[in-house]
């Protein structure tokens, strides 16, 4: 809340204020400690809530933490499309990670574990709202203020951004080259063997897909069908199990 520019109160203040606003005719007030420097700093990085605009005046300066150099290679989008897909998702992990480290005062950005919940790691609305405000200087992108309760992890909050971004606009094989590197780092969030085996089979049935055809005739000139009805058992659940693999 300091962070935000409200500061404590103790009980004392807050009855003074109290019994002050019994004495005033306004019909609505706002008993509050406003850390004048810290709204400064927020209008400063352009994340100061609008309510509190009017309070403090202040010219927008390059957001903490990010260098002159930076602000010199162009927006966000503009450098990450210079990189390979991997590299492009280890650096919109990072700033997510480091962004979720600054709201919740961690300190380090290796404490923030990229497959954990926001939930669990102690996001209220308060905090979700700042990283919200964070995340949407950082990357020009206009984002809910629910981002964190529909979006339940950095790693797929990272995605999301790299969508919202629409950073590298592939086609073709490109494209499914990036959604590939998308899905790797989303196996290792699968929890048990049940959602593994669903993914598993609707990888195989994709894999299926992308194999050549199955030619009408063996090399020998003999075709499929009478190689089948010639196949032993065995032969044939092997034959299903190459050529098909559908489960």
């Amino acid at each position: 809340m300091e962070r935000s520019g409200i500061r404590a109160m103790t009980s004392d203040q807050g009855l003074a204020l109290l019994d002050a606003a019994a004495r005033q005719p306004d019909a609505l007030l706002v008993p509050a400690r406003l850390d004048l420097g810290a709204l400064r700093e927020l209008a400063a990085s352009g994340v100061l809530p609008r309510i509190l605009s009017g309070l403090v005046r202040a010219r927008p300066t390059a957001a903490r933490g990010t260098s002159g150099t930076e602000a010199a290679d162009g927006t966000l989008a503009e450098r990450l499309s210079g990189l390979a897909p991997a590299e492009r998702a280890r650096a919109l992990l990072e700033l997510v990670r480091r962004n979720v480290a600054a709201v919740l005062g961690l300190g380090d950005v290796l404490a923030v574990d990229p497959a954990r919940p926001f939930k669990e790691i102690g996001f209220d609305s308060l905090t979700a709202v700042e990283l919200r405000n964070r995340l949407s200087r950082s990357t020009g992108v206009t984002l809910p203020a629910t981002l964190v309760f529909d979006i339940p992890t950095p790693a797929l909050l990272a995605d999301h951004l790299r969508d919202r971004l629409a950073l590298g606009e592939a086609t073709g094989p490109d494209a499914l080259l990036r959604e590939l590197d998308r899905l790797e780092s989303q196996v290792e969030l699968l929890d048990g063997d049940e959602e593994r085996d669903a993914v598993t089979a609707r990888l195989e049935a994709l894999l299926a897909r992308c194999r050549p055809a199955v030619p009408a005739t063996a090399a020998g000139g003999e075709g499929v069908v009478e190689q089948l009805q010639a196949a032993s058992a065995d032969e044939v659940l092997q034959f299903i199990d190459s050529h098909l693999s559908t489960s």
